[in-house]
């Protein structure tokens, strides 16, 4: 892991150099040993190499694998111990004073960069809220204030990308040993474009900005979102030119600059959707949907028969997607066919660009998206018996559904667990009480649809609805959907400790009902630990009422009720408190120490002339 880390951190740092150097393969054999023994985790073997490689480095004026022993060096010192900033930097920036090579000066300045960028937010919570000392020693970094290392940091980046002609015109083979060869050399081809867009990450995420100016940068010319060839020539002034938003603009313009004329455009299409996504996102331009789009239509009317617009395509798609999923059934209609529209795109690009084009894969995530099928039941809690009853159905992209009714009152765990695979494969071993399908409307919108279906009547009982799109409910892998109810014609009614049982059906109350409380059992740190236990039972009087004793701590409950043979186990909790005032026996004691009486001598109340008493009410 190690290894593959200082490997990624050299093909960035001097991955795309191009200075004539000794020929690389004198140093492979120190390398591979070097490479072996991070492999094996001697890392202290691994250091003691690095010097005399170092020094033949040196003595052959190779400037490139000096800063590779450099970059091992850093890494592998890291693991072992814990470095002092101070040091790293200070080891970093005497290499900067020791070259007159622009290009690695540049290469420098984005290491000390990073540097101190990861260290910042490796240690923030401790500096975020500190201020600049004038009297605090500059040289230790460690009593940097916050304002004081982003100014460093942005220093250094905007110093890595000065040389930029210098930059794009470096070649890269003759350091091919070094290079990681990947999938993304087209996109960034030169060393500008690589320390740009480190540049830019640091930029673009408006971190850093304590001391505001009164009128802070804001991104609000029209051409930041035009197309990249109107883009790219635009002046965007400003009084605020540390202005984070504003340098990511100029580096934007840079970059698509340096593209406009490439045989190839990957690049520049790579780069200016990522300029126009973030505009979009970061900017306050007025009509910025439609200003978005046009820029990325631009792309692909432009460079129409290059594969790489694909990737604009793809964003097109995507954001059809987006407006789709905001559909409202019965409210706004306008967004319903949306996901047709990204549909059309997608098969027009792969019938033009094949299956194997630049954003295959991520159309590939989204027609997945825009294919899934989903379902969802949604039952009463409680029905009364052998009535039938609704379910409201959510379905989508499906046009047949099967269900099954087991009778769940023996199996605790359908009951009281939520809906996982796992609680899914228990309930489709179970016998079915009941089996029926349902055939759905059609529907080609690729959106989520609404509907009730009826079920016959049921016994008195608790269940479980099982739907799926497979007829035999094989496997949870299907679409599935788990919803637990009860049938019973006994409900009740609660204010505090008081609770009235009643008929479900006709709301008359229920007499000589029997209800049983039971408290969640705790372990013994005090935390729930799921379990129920009875701790009393009550009988309702001719209005169906009962108080409920809380002789415990203040504790929440649930009820089972039985009426004849109908019963019906309550799913909500309730918190009851030790309240003595609430106790029939102590209401008397209670009125008596309490009473109050009100007077009522506001003017406003009576008519004008009226002679004024004083009422009062008990």
């Amino acid at each position: 892991m190690l290894l593959k880390k200082l490997i990624t951190t050299i093909g960035l740092f001097v991955g795309t150099l191009v200075i004539g150097q000794t020929p690389q393969t004198d140093y492979n054999k120190q390398w591979k040993e070097i490479d072996s023994l991070i492999n094996l985790n001697l890392t202290k073997s691994a250091l003691g190499k690095l010097k005399p490689l170092e020094t033949q480095a040196i003595q052959a004026g190779n400037q490139v694998q000096q800063l590779k022993t450099l970059v091992y060096q850093l890494k592998l010192e890291d693991r072992v111990s814990e470095t002092d900033i101070n040091q790293r930097v200070k080891t970093l920036e005497t290499k900067l004073a020791n070259t007159k090579d622009s290009i690695f000066q540049s290469i420098y300045h984005l290491m000390i960069a990073k540097e101190l960028r990861h260290y910042f937010y490796s240690n923030r919570s401790k500096l975020f809220n500190r201020t600049a000392n004038k009297e605090a020693n500059k040289k230790d970094i460690q009593t940097w204030a916050f304002s004081e290392f982003f100014q460093k940091i942005q220093d250094n980046y905007l110093s890595a990308i000065r040389p930029t002609h210098k930059l794009i015109k470096t070649d890269i083979n003759n350091l091919s040993p070094l290079i990681i060869k990947g999938n993304a050399h087209a996109l960034r081809p030169t060393l500008f474009d690589i320390i740009a867009h480190e540049a830019l990450d640091f930029f673009k995420s408006q971190e850093g900005r304590i001391n505001q100016p009164l009128e802070p940068y804001s991104i609000r010319d029209t051409k930041a979102l035009a197309n990249y060839e109107v883009f790219s020539q635009a002046k965007f002034n400003t009084n605020d030119s540390n202005s984070h938003s504003w340098i990511s603009l100029q580096i934007f313009q840079q970059l698509i600059r340096s593209h406009l004329e490439d045989k190839s455009p990957e690049a520049l299409v790579d780069v200016d959707l990522e300029r126009i996504n973030w505009v979009y996102r970061y900017s306050n331009i007025a009509q910025k949907e439609s200003a978005q789009l046009e820029a990325i239509q631009f792309i692909t009317t432009h460079l129409a028969t290059v594969p790489v617009t694909a990737k604009a395509w793809y964003v097109i798609a995507q954001k059809y997607a987006d407006e789709a999923s905001g559909y409202l059934p019965n409210y706004d209609s306008s967004k319903r066919w949306k996901y047709q529209v990204a549909m059309k795109i997608m098969d027009t690009v792969e019938s033009k660009f094949g299956k194997d084009h630049p954003a295959s894969a991520e159309m590939e995530s989204l027609k997945n998206s825009i294919l899934s099928v989903s379902i969802n039941t949604q039952t009463e809690r409680v029905n009364i018996p052998e009535k039938p009853f609704r379910v409201l159905l959510q379905f989508r992209n499906t046009n047949k559904l099967y269900f099954r009714i087991i009778q769940s009152d023996q199996h605790s765990a359908l009951r009281d667990a939520y809906a996982s695979n796992e609680l899914i494969k228990l309930a489709c071993k179970l016998p079915a009480y009941q089996n029926f399908e349902q055939t759905l409307p059609t529907t080609t919108d690729y959106q989520t649809h609404f509907t009730e279906i009826k079920v016959d009547g049921l016994p008195v009982g608790t269940y479980t609805l099982l739907c799926s799109t497979d007829k035999d409910f094989r496997d949870s892998s299907f679409p599935f959907s788990l919803q637990n109810f009860q049938v019973s014609a006994i409900s009740y009614i609660q204010q505090e400790n008081n609770f009235f049982v009643l008929d479900r059906n006709t709301g008359l109350p229920l007499e000589k009902a029997i209800v049983s409380t039971f408290l969640q059992e705790k372990n013994q740190n005090g935390s729930f630990n799921g379990k129920w236990n009875k701790f009393a039972n009550y009988i309702t009087d001719k209005n169906g009422y009962i108080y409920i004793q809380q002789n415990h701590p203040a504790e929440y409950i649930r009820l089972q009720i039985t009426h004849g043979k109908d019963h019906y186990q309550s799913t909500e909790y309730h918190y009851l408190r030790q309240d003595p005032i609430t106790n029939p026996t102590n209401q008397s004691k209670y009125e008596k120490e309490k009473k109050q009486t009100f007077f009522f001598t506001d003017r406003s109340i009576y008519r004008p002339g009226q002679t004024l008493s004083e009422i009062a009410a008990q």
